[in-house]
């Protein structure tokens, strides 16, 4: 699914094969930032509303991804994504 997503964004494709590398090895912690758990529980519920209109889950993603966070300085996650895989980020991350 990672693949599919930064694909469908504009990522280029050395950068999604560096990504890929890079994230073979995953850890799953908890966040420091009530902002990203507010934003993933927002996003958690969006999710519900937009599966009773599709169920590819690369359509649900693509939804998801043009909506704006507050952790994001209200940007979009794909221009965020794009603007970090081009290494022309345009925001402050919030940490």
């Amino acid at each position: 699914m990672g693949r599919n997503m930064l694909e469908a964004i504009g990522v280029a494709e050395h950068s999604v094969r560096n990504a890929e590398r890079e994230m073979a090895d995953v850890v799953i912690g908890r966040t420091a930032s009530k902002r990203v758990l507010g934003s993933m529980n927002d996003f958690a519920c969006m999710v519900d509303g937009y599966l009773e209109v599709t169920t590819s889950l690369l359509d649900v993603s693509l939804r998801l991804a043009e909506t704006p966070c507050c952790p994001l300085e209200m940007d979009t996650p794909r221009r965020t994504t794009v603007a970090l895989f081009s290494a022309k980020p345009h925001v402050t991350l919030v940490r």
